[in-house]
């Protein structure tokens, strides 16, 4: 798993599987977080606005106005700014900071799967594909 950080898929999946291919052959999947990560916090505002219990109430409306809900954060979100860019300003504006190294672990753990899943479709993929290799039950 990787941001896949605006950069071209095609050309970075084709890279890791010329690097890999040899060794592992048939064994690796790869996945790319589109944008970055971040696009799945922003998928479940509640969750991300978890990591801050004292936060203002204009942080979780500020982040659900970044993306209509019928659309994704991976694909509605430009890479200019970047989502994670996003998430520092929105944090700043409401006297927070938003860290990816300190924050981000955070957040992850409380943003809720099922919510990101189905705003985010290259996380339903990967989730899937995960669950696929588990042979975790429908």
């Amino acid at each position: 798993m990787r941001d896949l950080d605006c950069e071209d898929e095609p050309a970075i999946h084709q890279q890791i599987i010329e690097q890999i291919e040899s060794r592992f052959h048939n064994r690796v999947e790869i996945h790319f977080a589109v944008q970055e990560i971040e696009a799945w916090m922003i998928a479940h505002p509640d969750g991300f606005c978890a990591v801050y219990p004292n936060a203002p109430p204009q942080l979780l409306f500020d982040i659900k106005k970044l993306v209509p809900l019928t659309d994704s954060p991976e694909t509605f979100i430009d890479c200019d700014p970047k989502p994670a860019e996003h998430l520092e300003r929105l944090t700043a504006k409401n006297g927070l900071k938003y860290r990816k190294t300190i924050e981000g672990p955070q957040a992850l753990r409380l943003v809720e799967p099922d919510m990101v899943a189905i705003r985010c479709p290259h996380f339903q993929d990967f989730r899937d594909s995960l669950r696929q290799k588990i042979a975790y039950p429908s």
